[in-house]
């Protein structure tokens, strides 16, 4: 994984641990875990592939209709509750998560690029719970 792949906040793992993207910089990345605090990695930096799971994290929701599709609602809410614009992410009948642009369809094997691609077209950061 190269480091030009990557922005501050996004998940990795190292060593088989969660962790999250904090310095990014000549020397490589730093990345400290999500579950404890005191540590920190620069070393077997890896991709975490998304997920039905991952999805869920992001707060997706699941549709299934003659596909499969996961939708986000963010921006701003109106009095009713209703957000004003959604983000979808599709899911092929290979399981492989994508994102569609007219006819295009940007394929999504891991969290950081659904994390780099959300924040590239709505800019905001992707909530994980």
């Amino acid at each position: 994984m190269r480091a030009i792949e990557l922005k501050l906040g996004n998940f990795i793992t190292s060593n088989g641990i969660l962790c999250r993207v904090i310095s990014i910089d000549r020397n490589g990345v730093i990345a400290e875990p999500v579950k404890f605090r005191g540590e920190r990695f620069t070393a077997n930096i890896e991709p975490v592939f998304l997920t039905k799971e991952w999805l869920s994290k992001f707060n997706f929701i699941l549709y299934e209709t003659d596909i499969k599709y996961y939708a986000l609602e963010y921006g701003l809410v109106d009095k009713e509750g209703n957000y004003s614009n959604s983000f979808l992410i599709d899911e092929d009948i290979n399981g492989f998560f994508y994102f569609k642009i007219n006819t295009e369809r940007i394929i999504i094997l891991f969290v950081n690029q659904l994390q780099n691609l959300f924040f590239e077209i709505t800019g905001e950061e992707l909530e994980f719970k």
